[in-house]
């Protein structure tokens, strides 16, 4: 562009061109040299206002619209009813929502720029990091429950969903992962567990259960080449307790003799209600005779002591008990219980309130007795 036209230009825009040019002429006359200053100054006058006029604008147009963009995701991560987190391709946690902040208990100023390690326990940070760790090497997305510890010291199950994201280059960029909390279907799993291997009126395992762990004192049996006994008793009177005095005091029986059976195991020992006035207890450990007839000798003692019911009625009660060891009387569930079932009648046949062990002959079921006195 000319200076001429340059200045005739912004002369028409202001409404002087013909005074403007007349005095443009008288300079360009009187001083050529002026013409070629004239030139290259206008150049960068104009690529400034060209700046200025398109490219600035242009410029904070886009970042406005940026930033806008960046509000909107910002809003849109907030407006999610779950914990969200991001964090680059070493771990570090680079964003995330004010629901993370309140399921963690800290502010952002304490979570971004900082690693598992900073907002956990070592132990589940180890895991947060290995899984991370994992996922950033082979892509894609992951999904795992575990524990989330709250800065109060509380603890709550959760299932992460985690996935990478990638740069613009390609490159994995890091992690973004969403938080569900599942602490209360943890709770209704572990309920229904309970409710399905304990008994409901006692607490104590119930025959499914108690049938399980005694395969697998069985199998630790054989394997360790040990010893295990398996007492198996009936309460003695029960009946007149429900005739005479009703179902719920009988059920109040039940319960305390669950009660006193726990107090006399062992850690490692089960007891179980079969159903009625039965029960069964597992003693693990290379358990001997003499160790099974004194655990046998505390719970008849036990069992019958008075039962002060809620009612203030006073029920006497005791029990038969049947003892089979393992091998001796059977590596089986059926046979190790058959023996200790005909021990226990035998007992009872005997004059109750006693025990009596299975002889080592299982098949022809005889079986030595030992009273209670």
């Amino acid at each position: 562009m000319t200076v001429r036209l340059f200045i005739q230009i912004v002369s028409v825009i202001f409404g002087v061109e013909v005074l403007v040019m007349l005095a443009l002429d008288d300079l360009m006359q009187t001083y050529p040299t002026v013409s070629a200053l004239l030139d290259a100054t206008i150049v960068s006058v104009s690529l400034l206002i060209c700046l200025d006029l398109w490219v600035f604008p242009q410029i904070r147009k886009a970042q406005n619209e940026a930033k806008d963009q960046l509000r909107l995701q910002e809003t849109l991560i907030n407006a999610i009813p779950a914990p969200v987190f991001y964090k680059n391709e070493l771990g570090v946690y680079i964003g995330c929502n004010k629901q993370f902040e309140a399921y963690l208990g800290r502010p952002r100023e304490q979570i971004l720029d900082r690693s598992v390690f900073d907002v956990a326990p070592e132990d589940l940070a180890e895991i947060y990091h290995k899984a991370d760790m994992d996922l950033i090497i082979e892509g894609g997305s992951q999904i795992y429950e575990t524990v989330v510890v709250h800065a109060d010291g509380s603890k709550h199950d959760v299932m992460f969903h985690k996935a990478v994201f990638e740069k613009s280059n390609g490159l994995v960029g890091g992690i973004i992962g969403v938080m569900v909390d599942i602490t209360q279907r943890k709770e209704l799993e572990n309920k229904l567990e309970e409710l399905a291997s304990h008994d409901t009126l006692t607490g104590l395992s119930n025959r499914r259960d108690f049938d399980a762990r005694l395969e697998q004192a069985l199998a630790r049996s054989q394997r360790t080449q040990t010893q295990l006994a398996l007492l198996f008793l009936d309460l003695d009177g029960f009946k007149d307790v429900n005739d005479n005095l009703g179902h719920s005091a009988g059920d109040q029986v039940l319960q305390i003799v669950a009660e006193r059976l726990t107090n006399i195991m062992r850690k490692s020992d089960t007891a179980g209600r079969m159903g009625g006035d039965e029960f069964a207890v597992i003693l693990e450990g290379s358990v001997t005779r003499d160790t099974a007839a004194l655990v046998a000798e505390k719970v008849l003692a036990e069992l019958a002591s008075p039962y002060t019911l809620n009612e203030g009625a006073v029920s006497h009660l005791s029990a038969s008990i049947g003892i089979a060891f393992a091998p001796d009387h059977g590596t089986e569930l059926d046979t190790l219980f058959a023996n200790a079932d005909r021990a226990m009648y035998s007992a009872k046949d005997q004059g109750k309130n006693r025990f009596a062990i299975a002889s080592d002959d299982a098949l022809t079921t005889t079986i030595s007795e030992t009273s209670h006195n």
